[in-house]
């Protein structure tokens, strides 16, 4: 079974999407003809929470809503637009002087105009040119009103590669903005990072693009619009950032070079029962290493790539409501659950999906229980020590993902995914049995120490290993070193009854009776 599936794009379902846009263009070209004059203000574009980035498919439809919603923006912002060849430009003077000129920018950025003469224009904003000709006609021309005019807008060519359907050349305009020249392109393939987009301009400047705030809220702030020539590289994706918890849309996301946690909730959205106060960030320093930074109300903390952001709700949110994942997965460590909600193969799916070298026929649920009440059958002498694990007496069931998805999960339970070749299976009476990862020079005693230690009733000097998965038996303290696929036991003491406890007891008793009145017979 895989547990981690790739919905591929489907040419109906953007050809459906396609449709539904051009039918509401009308109603959004109407829209668009009642807003005002201004171009100060970019208009708010609808929120959408709970949306999924996670497949082509999902990026696809929602980068053609929000295209869509482009085109009812209003007029040009001027402190925002550039100036550049083949723009339309209308120059009217009313007053004691009056003048109505047509002038398009050329390719060397110059426009004529009669009476005024030659400007550049190129490289500066709509605002800008107003205030040059302003500046100019106003020592020439008094008692007249000067208004430039943008007639047209020009068309260029941009040149988008990297991960899109269709790289290439598209013809955009200056109005025309990132995420449109994407979806001219064929949209974001598969493992497309969405958020470190590189633009670079034909003068060499460059810009980034994140488009994650645009295809979840409509955000243009960091969709900017495009120049002559421009390359728009989409590159694949390479470090993430993982969210869980009580937030609208949780998930893998790219990671962005210096953004704070805080910053990053604020873009996706909490959920109204988040707690504040209780968010943790576990920051990977190997591949199952990690340390907890937990934040409190106001504090924040600069992202590394693959932290992992858990962010708990408040009222009903249970300490104990989450199953830990160790092993063989992405995203190791605690993953909040409901009772009878998730099955195994689901919580290794939430933490990320198993890694390449995982043994998924031998991965082990550790049900939450006092070691210290329960009885564990000697798998060492047993024929079929897999099937005396899978006991409910020993609350550690041996599941085979590749055959099934496992049985539902409980609040508190450790799923542990072993590595092919590179694990020792801990069992018996520690506190947290389970398998763990193979380290070079290790003895038994430490193992045990990573399995929690002994639990009370540990019969320690009886702890055994089996050296492989059915091979020789031996005495722990016999060990020094174990090798990958051993198996450490550490059997229960022999329960004592209570009449047995007496029968003990009164034996004593009876002995050091017979010695006192033996010692006391010879003195006298």
């Amino acid at each position: 079974m895989r547990l981690i599936t790739k919905r591929k794009i489907r040419i109906y379902t953007v050809l459906l999407s396609l449709f539904l846009a051009w039918g509401s263009l009308p109603a959004l070209a109407q829209s668009g003809s009642r807003l005002g004059s201004s171009g100060s203000e970019t208009p708010a574009l609808g929120n959408l929470s709970g949306v999924t980035l996670d497949s082509p498919s999902d990026r696809a439809r929602l980068l053609e809503e929000r295209n869509v919603e482009l085109l009812g923006t209003g007029p040009v912002d001027p402190d925002v637009y550039v100036l550049g060849p083949g723009d339309l430009l209308g120059l009217e003077i009313v007053g004691a002087f009056s003048l109505s000129a047509e002038d398009i920018v050329g390719a060397d950025g110059r426009v004529v105009f009669p009476q005024i003469g030659a400007l550049d224009l190129s490289g500066k904003t709509l605002s800008e040119a107003r205030d040059m000709i302003g500046s100019k006609t106003g020592r020439m021309i008094r008692g007249s009103d000067v208004s430039l005019l943008l007639r047209s807008t020009r068309a260029f060519k941009v040149y988008v590669v990297g991960r899109v359907g269709s790289p290439g050349a598209v013809r955009a305009t200056a109005m025309m903005r990132l995420s449109e020249a994407i979806q001219a392109a064929g949209g974001f393939e598969a493992a497309a990072d969405v958020r470190n987009i590189q633009i670079l301009y034909a003068n060499g400047e460059t810009k980034q693009g994140d488009l994650l705030s645009f295809l979840l809220h409509g955000d243009t702030s960091a969709n900017p619009t495009l120049l002559d020539g421009a390359v728009i590289n989409v590159q694949p994706t390479t470090h993430q950032i993982e969210v869980v918890g009580s937030v609208m849309n949780p998930g893998p996301l790219d990671f962005v070079e210096g953004e704070s946690a805080r910053d990053l909730l604020e873009m996706i959205g909490l959920s109204p029962q988040a707690d504040l106060s209780n968010i943790r960030i576990h920051s990977f320093s190997s591949g199952t290493d990690y340390t907890e930074t937990l934040l409190g109300e106001g504090e924040d903390q600069t992202l590394k790539a693959r932290d992992r952001i858990l962010v708990r709700g408040l009222g009903d949110w249970d300490p104990e409501a989450s199953v830990e994942v160790k092993g063989a997965v992405k995203f190791p460590g605690p993953h909040s659950v409901k009772r009878n909600d998730l099955r195994v193969a689901d919580v290794v799916q939430l933490a990320g999906g198993a890694l390449e070298d995982a043994v998924l026929s031998r991965v082990v649920l550790n049900r939450s229980f006092d070691p210290d009440s329960v009885r564990v059958t000697d798998p060492v002498a047993a024929k079929n020590y897999v099937a005396n694990l899978t006991s409910y007496r020993s609350r550690e069931v041996v599941v085979d993902l590749s055959h099934g998805e496992g049985p539902f999960v409980q609040p508190g339970d450790v799923i542990s995914v072993p590595r092919e070749g590179g694990f020792v299976h801990i069992t018996g009476q520690v506190k947290v049995p389970g398998y763990y990862d193979h380290q070079p020079g290790w003895e038994p005693k430490d193992y045990i120490k990573a399995a929690g230690g002994f639990a009370r009733l540990a019969d320690k000097k009886g702890t055994r290993v089996t050296r492989g998965n059915h091979g020789d038996v031996l005495f722990a303290q016999d060990m020094k070193e174990l090798a990958a696929g051993d198996m450490v036991w550490v059997p229960e003491r022999p329960p004592i009854s209570t009449w047995q406890l007496f029968k003990d007891l009164l034996s004593i008793t009876t002995q050091a009776l017979s010695v006192y009145l033996l010692v006391r017979e010879t003195t006298n």
